[in-house]
């Protein structure tokens, strides 16, 4: 997918940050944004059409914490917080495009997106990650990206 938009004559927009607009519509500090997209949808999906008003034509889904480890003590599995934001991300393209009717319909491509799941080293640092600690990141990250796979929702964008 990311060499298929790049060669396209056309340029790309990503979406902005989900987080800091969810914090402005009442995201409370150490809250999961994943468990209030599945509370407030229809806050998830105003996010999404803004975005997409703005141009994007590249969406994020309310994806990016939605791991095993961030998600432990969570109401949400990752499998569901993932399936649950592409729908929402989903239906605002869709209504979108849909009301708008434009020669844009079908030019909106969606995505997922995970943070690193593991210890990260602060900016700087000569130690790199070890073979152990990929192989950790690649089992904590393995259930978001089997979660992507509802369809055609693009790939996982890191």
């Amino acid at each position: 997918m990311k060499r298929e938009l790049l060669k396209e004559d056309q340029l790309t927009y990503l979406d902005g940050g989900m987080g800091t607009m969810l914090q402005a519509r009442g995201l409370k500090p150490g809250e999961r944004p994943e468990e209030f997209g599945m509370q407030h949808p229809e806050v998830v999906e105003e996010i999404h059409r803004l975005y997409l008003e703005a141009g994007s034509n590249i969406l994020y889904a309310n994806t990016f914490g939605a791991n095993p480890r961030k998600l432990k003590c969570a109401s949400i599995s990752t499998a569901d917080a993932v399936k649950n934001a592409i729908r929402i991300a989903r239906r605002a393209v869709e209504k979108y495009e849909a009301e708008e009717a434009t020669k844009l319909a079908g030019r909106t491509k969606l995505a997922g997106r995970t943070e690193p799941a593991g210890r990260t080293e602060p900016a700087g640092s000569k130690k790199s990650a070890g073979r152990k600690e990929v192989e950790e990141e690649d089992k904590i990250r393995q259930p978001h990206a089997v979660a992507l796979d509802v369809g055609p929702i693009g790939e996982l964008l890191e």
